[in-house]
């Protein structure tokens, strides 16, 4: 992730590209797991970043349950493929010390663009919403033939959409909102625009889809 970030070798990784969309890989074989000891760099690379588990292969990315997987700053692009998000955690308050903190366990978009292709988030939570993501401040969001499972947060149990989210393809299941959207929660803001189509969305705990004021 520096590399991309900053053009530039970093621990062994070659120097990412302005110009083009850099790719990191796994040469992990067929199985495992990265448990996280602390958070990952914050994506800030315009070009975009590709992170692909590999059809044929079962990488799973934890938090945890102590630690955010993946955030996405404005204008930065993020791109997960055949990944597994697990147990990922965002503490809103911070520990108790303020409510500056981020919602979205496994992935913060804060106006970037984040595609999600042939992947799953499962057991990820946040304190206040979006237990899996959370799409913010004009970011974009497409979620293609992914798998959002046991999820969970005061609202938004998989995902909290503020900005701009399209799902297809894709399984929302056994996700929970204490508060409301255990599947997703549409954010009452006219930036908060959302397209589902081909989804199957199904016992998720206080609602599959809210628009706030009202419920599917």
């Amino acid at each position: 992730i520096k590399a991309a970030n900053t053009n530039s070798a970093v621990d062994g990784c070659k120097a990412g590209s302005a110009t083009k969309r850099d790719e990191l890989r796994f040469s992990l074989g067929k199985r495992a797991t990265i448990v996280l000891a602390s958070k990952l760099p914050t994506i800030t690379d315009p070009s975009g970043l590709t992170i692909d588990g590999g059809r044929d292969s079962q990488i799973v990315v934890s938090g945890d349950d102590k630690v955010r997987v993946f955030v996405v700053s404005q204008d930065a692009k993020l791109a997960l493929a055949n990944l597994t998000v697990a147990d990922a955690f965002a503490d809103t308050f911070n520990g108790g010390t303020s409510n500056d903190g981020l919602p979205g366990g496994g992935v913060a978009n804060k106006g970037g663009t984040v595609k999600v292709t042939h992947s799953t988030f499962s057991g990820n939570s946040a304190v206040v919403a979006g237990g899996a993501i959370a799409n913010l401040n004009g970011g974009t969001l497409r979620v293609i033939d992914s798998t959002f499972y046991a999820n969970r947060s005061f609202m938004g149990g998989a995902i909290l959409n503020g900005a701009r989210l399209e799902v297809s393809y894709s399984t929302f299941s056994a996700n929970a909102g204490e508060l409301g959207g255990g599947g997703i929660l549409n954010a009452n803001s006219r930036a908060a625009t959302m397209r589902l189509s081909s989804s199957v969305l199904a016992d998720n705990v206080n609602g599959n889809v809210d628009n706030v004021c009202g419920g599917i």
